[in-house]
């Protein structure tokens, strides 16, 4: 693997973490793709 598709790689990760605790803060459950996109409101 190269260095750019490391930090792509992390990057993929810290978004998906990113957006469930961002989800579990706002009460929401979210599912998360790798484009962080897909929350139910519920």
């Amino acid at each position: 693997a190269t260095a750019l598709g490391f930090i792509n790689n992390i990057g993929n990760i810290a978004t998906i973490i990113g957006n469930l605790i961002f989800a579990k803060l706002v009460q929401y459950e979210c599912v998360s793709s790798y484009a962080g996109i897909g929350c139910v409101f519920t």
